[in-house]
């Protein structure tokens, strides 16, 4: 007799037990899950030339004007209060 055949046929079997143990349809209903708050955190929306920062390209940190922009980006992680 071959070990190895033995160890794969009870391996096999172990399995098919398992499957037929825990392989039951759970849950037997919908789950509904409320998360409160966007993925990722929340969302603030800035319109720059609402708030006179003007820029001219997409790039914002390529900017002529980008210690402006870094000045609120600096500003906004204060009043998140993720930098001191």
């Amino acid at each position: 007799m071959h070990v190895r055949p033995v160890c794969l046929a009870l391996a096999l079997a172990a399995s098919a037990v398992a499957t037929a143990v825990f392989g039951q349809a759970y849950p037997s209903r919908p789950i509904t899950l409320i998360v409160p708050y966007a993925a990722g955190g929340s969302v603030d929306v800035v319109n720059l030339p609402e708030i006179g920062i003007a820029g001219n390209s997409h790039m914002l940190m390529m900017d002529k004007n980008n210690a402006v922009t870094a000045e609120l980006i600096q500003t906004w992680l204060a009043a998140k209060g993720l930098v001191d």
